[in-house]
């Protein structure tokens, strides 16, 4: 219990002096036993201002990207949809 507390301080003390980072990340949906095709997403991350970007790499969704800039645009979420993304925009 004392080593996860400190674990969690120490993991809060480093996001302090973190600028931004990016990463890739793989994603598989899981529907009712069905597994979804995997998505391959490059996430980007900066602290001033706050701000999000996804950007769909893999061959699922390729194209895809949401962006979010905090205090931006209306605070509001920009998305490009990806060939067949039809059912986002229902």
């Amino acid at each position: 219990h004392v080593l996860f507390k400190r674990l969690v301080q120490r993991s809060q003390e480093s996001m302090n002096t973190l600028e931004g980072f990016e990463c890739i990340l793989k994603r598989r949906e899981v529907i009712k036993e069905n597994r979804q095709p995997e998505e391959l997403i490059q996430f980007r991350f900066r602290r001033q201002p706050m701000s999000l970007h996804f950007k769909w790499i893999g061959n699922e969704a390729n194209g895809r990207e949401l962006t979010y800039v905090s205090g931006k645009f209306g605070d509001r979420v920009h998305l490009l949809t990806a060939k067949g993304d039809g059912f986002l925009l229902m």
